[in-house]
């Protein structure tokens, strides 16, 4: 059986030759790199008409960050996407090193129309699911929490995406939400807004007080991250703010939130 260390090997020297295989020159690549970051699907579909294997170029990683068209597309402007999947790009194709979907860099960007496009050629094929994650275990909600894009939220949520799907570090969109949409970062009513859109995802028997990766819940976060917004949606699901996590530091969420008030 093969270790993992020689595995990785095996699959990035058949990257680099899978790459070396494009026929086309550095700058014919680097003019679709070109067009498909300045957003103009026109300029890249005449592009795209001279690849001599355009199936090899859709699937390689060659763009800034190594990167196929369609994660490029996703990930830095996303208005070539629909060309890019007309012209036979693979939505599921995740990238190599960080297992990114190209629906959950469009989602974390919030780009809507991308991302509506990318959920219509997914929906539906093997292997797909909403909640696929990445690398460090993140799904495209957990990615999204760190924007708290109410919009793009509810979009992945009304197609199944779990807000209490844990990351590897054991956090789910809520704890991910209660750290970055705190009112410094994002504002009170934005952080407000972010968590009741999750709050009204959870489902039958969710617990909001689920503990994270660091044994404190949601309401414990946003206690400490200054989250008031996000801290009163959660006390109004029912969030409790005397429970005592799992954490090294055993306080509650009202013990964290009076040390912050001390500061």
């Amino acid at each position: 059986m093969l270790s993992n260390a020689l595995l990785l090997t095996i699959l990035f020297f058949a990257a680099a030759v899978h790459a070396a295989e494009l026929q086309e020159s550095d700058d014919f690549l680097a003019a679709i790199t070109k067009a498909i970051q300045d957003g103009k699907p026109e300029q890249l579909e005449h592009l795209l008409q001279q690849v001599k294997d355009l199936p090899l170029l859709l699937s390689t990683e060659f763009n800034k960050g190594s990167l196929t068209p369609l994660q490029f597309a996703a990930k830095t402007n996303a208005a070539t996407v629909p060309l890019l999947l007309r012209s036979g790009s693979d939505p599921l194709l995740a990238h190599s090193e960080t297992g990114t979907l190209p629906l959950i860099f469009a989602s974390r960007d919030g780009e809507m129309e991308a991302t509506e496009a990318l959920l219509a050629a997914s929906k539906g094929r093997a292997g797909f699911h909403i909640d696929q994650p990445d690398s460090l275990g993140s799904s495209a909600l957990n990615v999204v929490a760190i924007t708290c894009n109410v919009a793009m939220a509810e979009r992945l949520m009304q197609e199944g995406a779990s807000v209490v799907r844990k990351d590897d570090a054991g956090n789910t969109a809520l704890h991910v939400g209660a750290w970055y949409c705190n009112d410094e970062d994002s504002g009170r009513e934005k952080g407000g807004a972010f968590a009741r859109a999750l709050l009204a995802g959870l489902g039958d028997g969710e617990d909001v007080d689920v503990l994270g990766g660091t044994g404190r819940t949601a309401l414990m976060l946003a206690a400490m991250r200054g989250a008031t917004g996000y801290w009163d949606a959660l006390i109004e699901a029912g969030a409790s703010a005397s429970r005592v996590g799992t954490n090294p530091d055993g306080k509650s969420a009202q013990e964290l939130r009076a040390e912050r008030a001390e500061l």
